[in-house]
Order: structure tokens, then sequence, then C-alpha cells
């Protein structure tokens, strides 16, 4: 575990040659993971994104589009009245 905590540059650390592959391996990984986390609050379900998987095993080019709605609603009216600050607080 110790190893592990000493962060390095990968052309300055000894490795093998499975080591970068699995280096690529991780990267891809997180980078996928990252894009989930942002797409899925937008509404991108696993089934369409599997769906859009297939699409692209199968060489088509896949774009995603996303529709999104705002309204504003009314919700009261409120009235106050607020005393003019003294010339003593300023």
């Amino acid at each position: 575990l110790d190893s592990e905590k000493c962060m390095s540059l990968p052309q300055e650390t000894h490795h093998t040659y499975d080591d970068k592959f699995r280096l690529v391996e991780c990267c891809s990984v997180l980078t996928m993971a990252s894009h989930w986390t942002c797409l899925e609050p937008l509404g991108l379900t696993k089934e369409a994104l599997m769906e859009a998987k297939d699409w692209v095993d199968g060489n088509a080019e896949v774009t995603l589009r996303f529709r999104a709605n705002q309204r504003c609603e009314f919700l009261r009216e409120e009235t106050r009245e607020v005393e003019e600050p003294s010339c003593g607080s300023l």
C-alpha cells in the first residue's frame, strides 16, 4: 500500500509493457465514470446508453441531444416596511 502512495509520472517510472495498458484502462474507466456522472442527472438512462453503444459498435455516428423545460410559477406577493437607517449608524 505504501508504494502506491508515491505519485510519479509514467515516463519517470520503471514499468512493464502491461503497466501501460493498465494505466490507459484505468484512465478510460475514470473518464467514462465521469461522463456518466454528468449525463445521468440530465436524463440519460442506462438503457439509452447501451443502445447508443450498440449503434457505435455498428459503426454509426451517435450524437446526444437533450431537451429541457423551465417553468416559473408565482408563489406569493409580500409587502414589508423597511425603516431608513439613521445617520448615526453609517
